[in-house]
């Protein structure tokens, strides 16, 4: 029979395995959040690349390079919204998950250890979930 020493170890290699697992993710999805998508794009350089592979792609003059343009940039602020509500419901599942594999960690803990774990995991969730006002910009 295993003992519980080598149990424990298990777990804390399993869960520390997850948690490199959902900060990998984390990180990607606050990349993703902060400087390609939910975020919008800040300095329109995906519209700007979007417009010169069309007037590439499809031999644009200068007067459809000019109203295809603006199409983008009226639909800019629609677009990172609803990117921005796009990450925000894709996010929930990882929270969920990340949730329920830190209660399993934090029962193996001692009372000391799980108040610093608390407080770890209410700082990567601050770093890698960050919280939007619906009104408030990227």
């Amino acid at each position: 029979m295993v003992k519980r020493r080598s149990l424990q170890a298990y777990a804390l290699l399993f869960g520390v395995l997850v948690l490199g697992t959902l900060i990998g993710g984390g990180g990607t999805y606050a990349y993703l959040h902060n400087h390609a998508g939910a975020g919008g794009d800040r300095d329109g350089g995906r519209e700007r690349a979007k417009l010169d592979a069309l007037t590439r792609e499809l031999d644009l003059t200068g007067e459809q390079r000019t109203r295809v343009e603006g199409i983008l940039q009226a639909s800019q602020d629609e677009r990172s919204k609803r990117m921005r509500a796009m990450f925000e419901t894709c996010g929930e599942p990882v929270r969920e998950h990340k949730r329920s594999v830190d209660a399993e960690i934090r029962a193996t803990l001692t009372p000391a250890q799980q108040k610093r774990f608390d407080e770890l995991a209410d700082e990567q969730e601050r770093r890698f979930f960050p919280r939007r006002d619906a009104g408030s910009g990227p």
